[in-house]
């Protein structure tokens, strides 16, 4: 059991340096950057797990970076995502 747990710890704790693309950017500003990609004309799911209602021109399956207003608070769900930039 303990050995199963280390694995999974390990594991847990290499997937930011695996996977750097989920990693966000969080500045001091009240502002949050994450990258993601368009699902459809209305949803952005962003590489933290959670999708977003956004009525986007942009195509769908589009790799985009989103630029949050966290207002100050570390709820994710009550940000509002200001710019949605396609790269």
């Amino acid at each position: 059991m303990k050995k199963t747990l280390a694995i999974i710890f390990g594991a847990a704790l290499a997937v930011p340096f695996l996977f750097p693309a989920c990693m966000q950017k969080i500045h001091s500003t009240g502002f949050r950057v994450i990258t993601g990609y368009v699902v459809n004309e209305l949803i952005i799911a962003t590489d933290d797990g959670h999708l977003w209602n956004y009525d986007s021109e942009i195509p769908k399956g589009t790799s985009v970076e989103v630029v949050f207003n966290t207002k100050n608070t570390s709820e994710i769900e009550d940000d509002e995502i200001l710019i949605v930039k396609e790269f």
